[in-house]
């Protein structure tokens, strides 16, 4: 069909070319790549900071966990259940994570209000709202 096309083209108008033909997804894909790549690596980043994140909490809790042993032993010495020994060390990993949140989040409204005071035109109400 893109033959015929040019050749109708051409009996038209002799000087007009026909240069850049594709279909709608085609031309679609070749306008959109440079924003999927870049929703791509975002992605990728953050999912690479969610496991960097995981591995960090587990290695906290692990070494939380670690420097309370002889705790631990004392704690079973004395009849503790392996319940009540759980829950001490999820209680603590779970503080550990909560702890982490919140400071996640402090630091992440403050960088937020930051950057919106630094964009022109923009407002923090603004840019929440379009999200």
């Amino acid at each position: 069909m893109l033959g015929a096309v040019k050749a109708e083209v051409r009996n038209m108008e002799k000087s007009m070319s026909i240069l850049g033909v594709g279909t709608l997804a085609e031309l679609m894909d070749r306008a959109l790549y440079d924003e999927r790549l870049a929703a791509w690596v975002v992605g990728s980043l953050a999912g690479l900071g969610l496991v960097l994140g995981a591995i960090g909490l587990y290695g906290v809790v692990a070494l939380a966990t670690g420097r309370r042993t002889r705790e631990v032993g004392i704690r079973m010495a004395l009849e503790a259940t392996h319940r009540n020994v759980l829950d001490l060390v999820i209680r603590q990993g779970v503080g550990l994570a909560l702890v982490g949140i919140v400071v996640g989040l402090g630091g992440s409204l403050a960088a937020t209000r930051w950057i919106a005071s630094r964009l022109y035109g923009v407002s923090l109400i603004q840019a929440l709202r379009y999200e």
